[in-house]
């Protein structure tokens, strides 16, 4: 029993999507190839994607703008999780879309794994300020140093 996106649940068969629409009872293995097939699966969990993403932003609605002012980290990762998973669905094989699709909430799922990386987007700010520092530095040394000597 899987719940579908109305959240009545119903029965996936091997070989369909959760939502119910028949994928020819073909192995998860198999390729369907171009054609389409292919295209209405790209399709399909681009719209999946999409209306999920809507939801997103739709929840968001009722937040004070505290609440959204605290959620600012949150939101821009969903946005680029987003649009991470847009590029991506072009390039993915039926079987990936496939699997994709009997997954519910995705974007959040992304986000909450996320979560639990080491903050690699602040160690790469880190490097930076401190590369930039060090160019802030030596760039105003190297001036007085010329200064200096223009004066001696």
């Amino acid at each position: 029993q899987v719940p579908d996106q109305g959240g009545v649940t119903g029965t996936m068969e091997r070989g369909s999507f959760p939502d119910g629409t028949a994928l020819f009872l073909m192995p998860e293995s198999c390729s369907i190839g171009t054609g389409r097939m292919e295209i209405y699966m790209k399709e399909h969990f681009l719209d999946r994607l999409y209306g999920e993403y809507q939801e997103y932003r739709a929840s968001l609605l009722g937040c004070t703008n505290t609440e959204i002012f605290n959620r600012c980290y949150e939101i821009d990762a969903i946005v680029n999780f987003y649009e991470i998973l847009q590029e991506k669905a072009e390039r993915m094989s039926d079987g990936e879309l496939a699997v994709l699709l009997r997954k519910r909430d995705i974007l959040t799922e992304l986000y909450s794994s996320w979560l639990k990386k080491p903050d690699s987007a602040y160690t790469e700010m880190a490097a930076h300020v401190e590369e930039e520092m060090k160019s802030i530095i030596t760039g105003i040394v190297i001036t007085e140093i010329s200064e200096n000597r223009k004066e001696g």
